[in-house]
């Protein structure tokens, strides 16, 4: 079974968000993640949702309701802003990086105000919170912005801070990849033969980003996703 980057990235968010939360959707977009967590606060949590795009914010607004959600706090500005909006002690940050698939393609998450929006968030997140920041490295601008988070999240010092990322790791579009047959060393040794030789998932190979949970790309290159646990003082 293969999953979506941002399948995962919820996963990690069920670890930690929980009802009566405070969380934000940093990359609001048509409101998946914002719908993941108004339902994980429940009605006395509440969600701060961005989005520099109105129809966008329109287009989550009218999925949650649909849904009986009001717990969303719809914040139409950047997310490198968000510490003018939102107050200190949320228990999680979603980025899901790129695009909106339903908008101009041409607005894109820039890989310096995803900078300065995970700072903000790493100061608000409470300790034991976390970030989560789904990537899309097969655009030039999303290779920027995975390439500065690897390296961001590096330089946090650590135990006040645990940073990991997950990758598809043998995928075509990846660096180093060995795609031949004849290379399979399962296959070479007489285990297995050719089965999943030079194949990845359908949801996470950079194609059909409409149907992906949020903003994202167009590229054979397969997603990343940052997860940094908060666990000490805030990082400046």
């Amino acid at each position: 079974m293969f999953w979506r980057m941002t399948e995962l990235a919820q996963l990690v968010l069920a670890r930690y968000v929980r009802e009566g939360d405070r969380a934000v959707d940093a990359t609001c977009g048509s409101g998946r993640d914002t719908l993941y967590l108004a339902e994980r606060v429940g009605p006395t949590g509440t969600v701060y949702a961005f989005d520099i795009q109105e129809a966008a914010l329109e287009a989550a607004k009218a999925r949650l309701l649909a849904r009986g959600l009001s717990n969303v706090v719809w914040i139409p500005a950047s997310h490198a802003e968000m510490e003018a909006y939102v107050p200190e002690g949320v228990r999680a940050v979603v980025f899901n990086l790129g695009f909106w698939p339903e908008g101009p393609r041409e607005i894109v998450t820039r890989t310096d105000t995803t900078r300065r929006a995970l700072k903000a968030a790493l100061r608000l997140i409470a300790p034991g919170g976390v970030a989560v920041v789904v990537a899309y490295p097969g655009h030039e601008e999303g290779a920027k912005e995975a390439a500065m988070l690897e390296a961001f999240a590096r330089r946090l010092p650590y135990p006040a801070y645990r940073a990991f990322d997950v990758r598809l790791t043998n995928a075509p579009g990846v660096a180093g990849t060995i795609r031949a047959a004849e290379a399979d060393p399962i296959a070479r040794e007489g285990r297995s033969t050719r089965v999943g030789v030079g194949r990845m998932s359908s949801a996470d190979d950079g194609q059909g980003a409409a149907d992906r949970s949020g903003p994202g790309v167009s590229s054979g290159v397969p997603p990343v996703l940052f997860v940094i646990e908060k666990h000490g003082e805030h990082w400046r």
